[in-house]
C-alpha cells in the first residue's frame, strides 16, 4: 500500500495584513490565458484536441513566442510534457510542431512513468529530477489527471483535493505552473468528469470543442481575472500528425455557432427555432446546438431570455410588434403566442 500524504510539513507564515496587501500583483505565464505558477486545467471529450491545444502552449513556451496572440511572460523556457497515456501520439505531435519550428527539442522534456503524485516517495523522487535537470521547466503539463492519479476515485472531494494538494506541492518545490488534461463527463455540457473539488481548486478551466476541422478553446473559469474571449483554431494535417492554426478570437465563429446566428437573424421573434439547419442543410443536433449558443453567449452575442429561449443582443422586447412576439423554444415544434 503506497504512503500517501497530500503535502509536505509546513511552518505557519502569519504577516500583516498590510504587509500582504502589498504583495506584487500576480503574473501571467502567457497574457489573459494562465497565471504564472498557478494550477490549470484543460478538459473535453476524446477526439477535441485538448493534448494538442497542451503541446501547441508548451512548445511556445520553449520557442519564446505568443500563444494565441497571447504573449509568453519572460524569454524561452524549458517544458515538461508529462504523457502517461497516448506516447506515441505525443511524439508525433512533438515531431510536428519541430518540423513547423514551434517546439524546440533542446528546451522540451518528456516523462512517460506515470508518477503517482499522491505517493510521497514517487513525489519526492520526482522533485529531485526536476531540480537536477539542466533547464527548470516552466510548464508542467500532466496527460492525464487519471493516469497520474491510479486507484483515487476522482468523484470523491478527499481524493480530488489529496491529488491536486499533492500536484500543487510538486510546482511550488520546483517553481512552476501546472496544466493539467482531463475529460469531460459523460454529459459535455456538465463540465469536468469528477469532483467539483478540481474545479474549486483550479485557477484557470478551459474547454476544448471540436466541431470537424475546428476546434474552440473556451475559458470557463478564471479565479482572479477575467475570462478570456474564446480561441479558435483550424487543424491542418501536417507531418504526420496535426497542426493547431490560430484564427482568431471575439469575433470568430463556428460553423454551428454561424447556423445559430443565421437563425435567429431570419426568425423575426429573434428566438431559436426548434429545428436550426447547417450550411449543408443537414439538421443540427442537440448537443452541439447547446455547446454553440453556450459558445454565443460567452461571446456576449445572444442572451438567454429564459430556459430554451435566446436572443440576438441589440434586439429588446420593446423593439418587437405582437406579431414578432410569438417565442421559439429549440425544443418545440410551433410557436405560442
Amino acid at each position: 500500500m503506497p504512503e500517501l500524504k497530500a503535502v509536505e510539513p509546513v511552518t505557519p507564515t502569519i504577516e500583516r495584513a498590510g504587509v500582504f496587501m502589498d504583495r506584487p500583483e500576480p503574473l501571467w505565464l502567457f497574457s489573459r490565458i494562465i497565471p504564472l505558477g498557478e494550477l490549470a486545467f484543460i478538459y473535453g471529450p476524446p477526439g477535441s484536441y485538448k493534448s494538442f491545444a497542451a503541446m501547441t502552449l508548451g512548445g511556445a513556451i520553449t520557442k519564446g513566442a505568443s500563444f494565441a496572440g497571447c504573449p509568453l511572460y519572460g524569454p524561452a523556457g524549458a517544458y515538461l510534457y508529462m504523457a502517461a497515456e497516448g506516447v506515441h501520439g505525443a511524439r508525433m505531435r512533438m515531431k510536428a510542431l519541430t518540423a513547423e519550428g514551434r517546439f524546440d527539442p533542446d528546451l522540451a522534456y518528456v516523462d512517460t512513468s506515470g508518477v503517482q503524485f499522491t505517493d510521497i516517495r514517487e513525489r519526492r523522487n520526482f522533485i529531485a529530477q526536476l531540480r537536477d535537470l539542466p533547464h527548470r521547466p516552466r510548464l508542467l503539463t500532466v496527460d492525464t489527471f487519471a493516469r497520474h492519479g491510479l486507484g483515487l476515485d476522482e468523484n470523491s472531494s478527499r481524493d480530488s483535493s489529496l491529488w491536486v494538494g499533492s500536484f500543487e506541492h510538486v510546482l511550488q518545490a520546483v517553481e512552476a505552473t501546472g496544466l493539467v488534461i482531463h475529460h469531460s463527463g459523460k454529459d459535455v455540457d456538465r463540465g469536468m468528469r469528477g469532483s467539483s473539488a478540481l474545479l474549486g481548486a483550479a485557477s484557470t478551466v478551459i474547454r476544448a470543442d471540436r466541431e470537424g476541422e475546428e476546434v474552440t478553446l473556451v475559458c470557463e473559469k478564471q479565479r482572479d481575472h477575467d475570462e478570456f474571449e474564446p480561441l479558435g483554431f483550424r487543424l491542418r494535417r501536417a507531418h504526420g500528425s496535426a497542426i493547431l492554426d490560430f484564427i482568431g478570437s471575439s469575433n470568430y465563429l463556428t460553423d454551428d455557432e454561424q447556423a445559430i446566428i443565421a437563425a435567429l437573424q431570419n426568425d423575426q421573434t429573434g428566438l431559436v427555432i426548434s429545428k436550426v439547419r447547417k450550411a449543408d442543410g443537414s439538421e443540427m443536433t442537440n448537443t452541439p446546438k447547446r455547446r454553440a449558443i453556450n459558445s454565443l453567449i460567452s461571446k456576449h452575442m445572444i442572451y438567454k431570455v429564459r430556459h430554451g429561449m435566446y436572443r440576438l443582443n441589440g434586439v429588446s422586447n420593446d423593439q418587437m410588434t405582437r406579431n414578432d412576439q410569438a417565442v421559439w423554444s429549440y425544443d418545440q415544434k410551433q410557436p405560442t403566442l
